[in-house]
């Protein structure tokens, strides 16, 4: 009977009406009202289990040694010696000792703690949302490099140090706004081009960013004359002319010309004018490039002037701008002589130019 009481037995847990700590022992599972004594390990008092509640001992129940009362409507008096119940309380209190702990074990066991894990954050171990137990170490951050609009950022989770980036901003053209040569944004509006007109050599040209539109007007050329070139009514410039022949006489052409003046012209063609002593044109005209002219010039004392070139314009602008002007210092007879000039170097040689400007040549 006692074998079989064991195996249908079931534990308890109780708070001692004594000491008031929690106790664990062991009662038979089937439903009875037979009082059972129990005795607090801690504090050694007794209490009586009974129809699943707890109540102070009373001497006048009886217990059973098996710690039964046997099953009666009214629990008898127990008539004990002292050292009896001194053997049978040291007994229930090993018994008892070992039974609470075994419960405890099971108890705890049942209601034992599963944690719910919540994943580690980059600021936060991986953490139990039941009791805030924790386990490792945070991720930490992942930083995305700072933006010209944006602080470093951390891509998990959104924190942010530092400050953003200045805008590197690269000055507006004629065709973009001011923009961030980093992230590309912009800022403000184009310039306008700044056109510069086309001429008859060039298109319309942009004078900021270059940009070239349509094509150029072209010369309107102006008609040839004797003494004039083509002009272009537009830019003023002017087409070279066609040669002079050698000998051409451009002023006074009308006076009577006694004396003789020979020009033996060097690789460039040579304009020539004879001024008198106060500087006054008198006669001029045209000897050609590497041939000997010889032209009939009024008597009379006169200075030589030269003007030599390539491309001739006429009178007026000789051989344009790459003109070299001179002139013989010395105030020549033409009354009583005739006079020949070489105009490249030869051995003995007795004449230098003098170089002048186009003003006095003129």
């Amino acid at each position: 009977m006692d074998e079989d009481r064991k195996l249908n037995s079931r534990m308890v847990l109780r708070d001692c009406p004594g000491c008031g700590k929690r106790i664990v022992f062991s009662v038979n599972s089937e439903p009875r009202s037979n009082p059972i004594m129990v005795t607090c390990p801690n504090c050694r008092s007794d209490f009586v289990y009974l129809n699943d509640e707890i109540y102070p001992y009373a001497s006048s129940v009886p217990v059973s040694s098996s710690e039964k009362i046997e099953e009666s409507p009214q629990p008898e008096t127990i008539q004990s010696t002292p050292q009896r119940k001194k053997r049978r309380t040291i007994g229930l209190s090993i018994a008892l000792g070992i039974a609470a702990v075994l419960g405890l074990g099971i108890f705890l066991w049942a209601n034992r703690h599963v944690h719910t894990w919540a994943d580690a954050g980059c600021d936060t171990p991986k953490t139990c949302t039941v009791c805030g137990i924790t386990e490792g170490s945070p991720k930490g951050h992942s930083w995305q490099p700072a933006t010209c609009t944006a602080p470093e950022t951390c891509s998990v989770c959104g924190a942010t140090q530092g400050s953003p980036l200045a805008h590197s901003w690269t000055a507006a053209t004629c065709t973009k706004p001011k923009t961030c040569s980093v992230c590309g944004a912009t800022q403000g509006s184009p310039l306008a081009h700044s056109w510069v007109a086309a001429t008859c050599t060039k298109p319309k040209k942009c004078s900021v960013c270059g940009k070239i539109e349509g094509n150029s007007l072209d010369h309107n050329w102006s008609k040839e004359t004797l003494t004039s070139p083509s002009t272009c009514s537009r830019c003023g410039k002017m087409r070279p002319m066609s040669t002079p022949k050698t000998g051409q006489v451009y002023i006074g052409s009308d006076l009577y010309c006694s004396s003789e003046l020979t020009i033996n012209a060097s690789s460039e063609s040579v304009y020539v004018k004879l001024k008198n002593s106060s500087g006054k044109d008198v006669f001029s005209f045209f000897a050609r490039a590497n041939q000997t002219t010889t032209v009939s010039v009024p008597s009379g004392n006169y200075r030589v002037y030269f003007a030599h070139g390539t491309d001739w314009y006429g009178p007026k602008y000789c051989f344009g701008d790459a003109t070299s002007y001179s002139k013989d210092n010395e105030l020549l007879d033409f009354n009583s002589y005739t006079y020949t000039y070489t105009l490249y170097s030869v051995t003995d040689g007795n004449f230098s130019e003098t170089p002048v400007d186009k003003n006095e040549f003129d």
